[in-house]
């Protein structure tokens, strides 16, 4: 990481959140798509289009269970 960038992320660590939200959303405007970007979305994509999921019920069930020991 450069120097700017390092002073560049120390002043947004001090802005408020909705100025810091403000910077996130610049930002998102004004990003170019990479191709690793857009590889990392496709793979994200396939994972949930292939991997098995979890319904919510079961996350619940299993936190109580851990919970409780």
């Amino acid at each position: 990481m450069t120097v700017r960038a390092r002073e560049i992320i120390t002043e947004i660590e001090g802005l408020s959140a909705e100025d810091r939200q403000e910077v996130f959303r610049w930002l998102w405007q004004h990003a170019e798509e990479t191709s690793e970007m857009l590889a990392a979305i496709d793979e994200g994509v396939r994972s949930l289009e292939e991997k098995p999921r979890t319904s919510a019920e079961e996350v619940q069930r299993k936190v109580r269970q851990w919970a409780v020991g």
